[in-house]
């Protein structure tokens, strides 16, 4: 339905991921790559919610060409300053739209099953959020591939 687009979490990077977690060598809130696909963008971020938990692979979306209207950031002159991912296209507007959690750290998959978990959970993200209707997100990860 979408053309994911793997940008930085190939299979060599999931086997290191995997290694890590066995190893309890991988903090929470480590950004693993980002997976795109037309306007939108899934980081791949390790959390703990809790010690008890222990790490979960989540995922945020940031969609792009997005403005909900507020600054991204004020420096110290109280200027705007430009958007933390627009190093490409500078000053590129985006918005965060959440995210959601994978069932565990899916280390046990093979790199190619945890592709297809994640593009399904992607998929079901665009089409069922409730950011859906609000950034149009079937429409985003339809247009053309944009890398900001």
């Amino acid at each position: 339905m979408y053309d994911f687009y793997w940008d930085g979490f190939l299979a060599l990077d999931f086997t290191d991921y995997c290694a890590r977690v066995e190893n309890n060598d991988l903090p929470p809130d480590s950004y693993l790559g980002c997976v795109r696909v037309g306007e939108l963008c899934f980081d791949l971020v390790t959390r703990e919610y809790s010690e008890d938990e222990g790490i979960v692979l989540t995922y945020d979306l940031y969609v792009g060409g997005a403005c909900d209207g507020r600054v991204a950031g004020i420096n110290d002159n109280l200027e705007p300053v430009a958007y933390g991912y627009s190093r490409l296209i500078p000053d590129y507007p985006y918005e965060y739209a959440e995210g959601s959690d994978f069932a565990d750290t899916c280390i046990s998959m093979t790199y190619e099953d945890f592709k297809t978990l994640a593009e399904a959970e992607f998929t079901k993200y665009i089409n069922t959020s409730c950011y859906t209707n609000k950034y149009d997100l079937p429409a985003k990860a339809r247009a053309q591939l944009k890398i900001w």
